[in-house]
């Protein structure tokens, strides 16, 4: 038996990796350092990870995560039996330098455990922290980029540390932390974040039961000035505003509802206008402060008053017959929203995270067209719930209503004949 692999090298066999387990959003996730610089990685893992390390006896419940740091010049000697055999199956991080690589396990990390979590939490794009003797948290929620970590370090001070990153809520208004490594950006340009231990930064611990008590929308502009502008949205408002900053919403069981019942027991979501992030950390902390009681069950939750939409179906028999000249025009039919709401005089529709906000005539159109419908049939049917147009052509109207629908993927065309 020869020791000489083909190309005349020494064969040999990957070393085993050095494994850590990460606990966060309630799941357990292994990562398997490989590599001749894995112990200094996994150091540097351990540091970054310090909260969310879980005790060595849990076993992971989600697919591992393998991740190596390699020398552009000299190969490892791990990868010379290739990427199936050296690092298995699920999800490899690679880089060939160490902040890049933290960067990335980081990203991938995040990513398992949302995916996780999928369908069973209400998970926002959003920092948190929470009040360490009551547990009362806000959620500050905003796209990638508009200032969460520096918030974070800030109120991290005062209150207890949750998230940087996602926020995952269940039914019953209860947070499931996740208090990762802070991703802080580098001052060079295309430089790595880097991610700091929420210890190094000397955060406040997490309470140990934390609840939402207050959504809030940050808007921050280079533009404004002087002290933050709060304002309270409507239900309709928020819903739309908050719906694109969420993870995997239509996966979950009556969206929207959910979502609707959280903001009515929470309170008015608030849109904070602001510059500079110490101007606005009093008025967060303020708000995790405020005397509301901690959730109950489930059940409370869903008792709040959101009302799904009923369908306003009419007997087949009143749909008039279209005439022979409208047969080569299309018809229309409703494409299925994953959840819908009332809301005021109108309706809230959900596709994926897109969240649709429809007039009374917007609702009594999508109501309507639950079945295959013409444009007169259409027209008809508006005719008998508002009445005919004070002005204009009633079929012309029905045509903008059912173009502005179709646009927004709402209806679909399908051939009458």
């Amino acid at each position: 038996m020869s020791a000489l692999s083909s190309s005349g090298t020494v064969s040999r066999r990957p070393s085993a990796p050095l494994t850590l387990t990460l606990h966060g959003l309630t799941s357990n996730l292994s990562v398997k350092v490989h590599g001749q610089q894995a112990p200094a990685v996994l150091t540097a893992l351990e540091e970054a990870w310090s909260r969310c390390l879980a005790p060595e006896q849990v076993s992971a419940t989600i697919e591992p995560i393998t991740v190596m740091l390699r020398h552009e010049a000299t190969p490892d000697p791990d990868t010379t039996h290739g990427d199936a055999e050296r690092l298995g199956e699920g999800t490899h991080v690679e880089a060939t330098q160490l902040d890049a690589l933290l960067q990335q396990t980081t990203q991938a990390v995040t990513h398992a455990f949302i995916a996780a979590q999928t369908g069973r939490l209400l998970m926002f794009h959003a920092g948190a922290c929470a009040d360490p003797q009551t547990g009362a948290a806000v959620a500050y929620v905003a796209p990638g980029g508009t200032g969460k970590t520096t918030l974070t370090r800030i109120l991290g001070q005062t209150l207890g540390y949750l998230t940087d990153e996602t926020v995952g809520v269940t039914p019953d208004g209860r947070i499931k932390p996740y208090p990762k490594p802070l991703s802080i950006r580098a001052t060079e340009p295309g430089a790595a974040k880097a991610e700091t231990s929420p210890d190094a930064l000397g955060l406040v611990e997490a309470p140990a039961e934390p609840w939402l008590r207050r959504i809030v929308l940050l808007d921050r502009t280079d533009t404004h000035a002087g002290t933050p502008i709060v304002e309270e949205l409507g239900l309709a408002e928020a819903i739309t505003s908050l719906a694109p900053e969420t993870s995997a919403l239509s996966n979950l069981d009556r969206p929207l509802q959910l979502l609707a019942a959280l903001i009515n027991r929470t309170g008015p979501v608030l849109r904070c206008t602001y510059r500079e992030a110490d101007s606005l950390a009093p008025v967060l902390i303020s708000l995790a402060r405020e005397d509301i009681a901690a959730p109950g069950t489930e059940d409370d939750l869903h008792a709040a008053e959101v009302t799904r939409h009923a369908r306003l179906e009419r007997d087949p028999s009143e749909i008039r017959q279209p005439p022979t000249s409208e047969l080569d025009r299309d018809a229309v039919v409703l494409v299925e929203p994953v959840d819908t709401l009332e809301v005021d005089d109108g309706m809230l529709v959900l596709y994926d995270r897109t969240v649709i906000r429809l007039t009374a005539i917007g609702r009594a159109v999508v109501d309507y067209c639950h079945q295959l419908r013409t444009p007169t049939n259409v027209a008809d049917h508006l005719a008998g719930v508002f009445g005919a147009p004070p002005e204009g052509n009633l079929l012309d109207a029905t045509l903008a209503v059912i173009d502005s629908l179709l646009g927004a993927g709402v209806l679909q065309r399908v051939a009458s004949r």
